[in-house]
């Protein structure tokens, strides 16, 4: 049996105005239990089981904190009964390590690796009619700490070119695309506005009584919680200057971004110095997804919104029989220092260079 923190738990204070303490209270919304812990020790003990782990070598660590073995084995007993702990089984190990061994002789990597980040995430079963009230109630106690991020993302202050709306757009700015070769079209503002919405953009706004506004987008996202920003290098465009820009969603316009970082510096790290009409860079804020789903697995929610919101630009492009090029080698640290963004908290992890190569000049 391997163990773990139960993500469900939520702790906080509650005041006993009878006795004039507070009390330390784990509560466990998903499974409906509640308990005190009595002691810094219990949470210490707890933290020692962030992340899975075999029993044995969880009990081992109790132990080497000063616990007896029977009292280890007892608090381990309590935690998994009071909800506070959650176990995994051997068995479903064992067909977890066989999926990952058949991904690994296919040569599926990235599958291996989705599947090794998942297993053992609980879910909750929507077809059950408690599901709904059990996720509102973790909603509400995360909202009783801090408010769910914003949507969206924006550069007050900053000059700010609006994309023409949804009447005036046109794949090639009213030009005749079966007369053009694929490489030398002229990409111009409103088929920029036409490339952004349908990829990246917002069609409707969906209220939630406990998250507040969400938006609904033309790629998919987990909760609805879409954490993927676009930023992009404008080389090429006309109407649009040479330079770095943020995409704002809720405004469909383009944020000129002040930083040092030029058109160039963005080509040099993501594409071998190669110049592009466009290069769209990708980032996630992780926080957006953490913030409703809080289990390290959410990750995989955050890469597969990354992978709908790629596949949009790569389709628009067929589409259009425009070449582009996708690259998931971008050096990101070095993309967030040049855009002035905090790695950590967003980092670019995805470059779609858009339109035929741009030949020196």
């Amino acid at each position: 049996m391997i163990v773990r923190i139960d993500p469900a738990i939520h702790i906080h204070f509650e005041l006993d105005h009878q006795l004039g303490r507070r009390f330390l209270i784990a509560e466990n919304l998903r499974r409906g239990k509640i308990v005190e812990l009595p002691t810094p020790p219990a949470m210490e003990a707890l933290s020692q089981a962030t992340t899975w782990i075999s029993l044995d070598k969880y009990i081992g660590k109790l132990i080497r904190r000063g616990l007896s073995k029977e009292r280890a084995m007892r608090f381990v007993s309590d935690a998994l009964e009071n909800g506070l702990l959650e176990s995994f089984d051997k068995s479903t190990r064992m067909e977890a390590e066989l999926r990952s061994r058949l991904c690994v002789k296919a040569k599926c990597s990235l599958t291996d690796k989705l599947v090794t980040a998942k297993e053992g995430q609980p879910y909750l079963d929507y077809s059950e009619s408690s599901s709904d009230a059990q996720e509102e109630a973790l909603m509400l106690a995360y909202r009783s700490v801090t408010a769910p991020p914003s949507s969206f993302k924006d550069y007050p202050g900053s000059p700010f070119i609006p994309l023409p709306d949804k009447s005036s757009e046109s794949t090639l700015g009213g030009l005749d695309e079966a007369s053009l070769p694929v490489v030398d079209r002229p990409l111009g503002l409103r088929w920029l506005s036409g490339l952004m919405r349908g990829s990246f953009g917002m069609n409707g706004v969906l209220t939630d009584l406990i998250q507040g506004d969400l938006l609904l987008k033309t790629h998919p996202s987990g909760g609805a919680r879409h954490p993927i920003e676009c930023y992009l290098a404008v080389d090429r465009v006309a109407g649009v200057p040479e330079g770095l820009y943020h995409y704002s969603v809720r405004r469909h316009g383009l944020e000129v971004l002040d930083v040092r970082a030029e058109v160039s510096d963005i080509a040099c790290i993501t594409f071998s110095s190669i110049r592009f009409p466009v290069i769209a860079l990708l980032t996630v804020l992780p926080e957006r997804i953490m913030w409703r789903y809080r289990d390290s697995a959410s990750f995989c929610v955050m890469m597969l919104d990354l992978g709908h919101a790629v596949e949009n630009f790569s389709l628009a492009c067929r589409c259009e029989r425009l070449p582009h090029r996708i690259s998931y080698d971008v050096n990101g640290r070095q993309l967030a220092e040049l855009l002035r963004l905090p790695f950590l908290r967003e980092p670019p992890l995805v470059a779609v260079a858009i339109g035929g190569a741009i030949k020196s000049r």
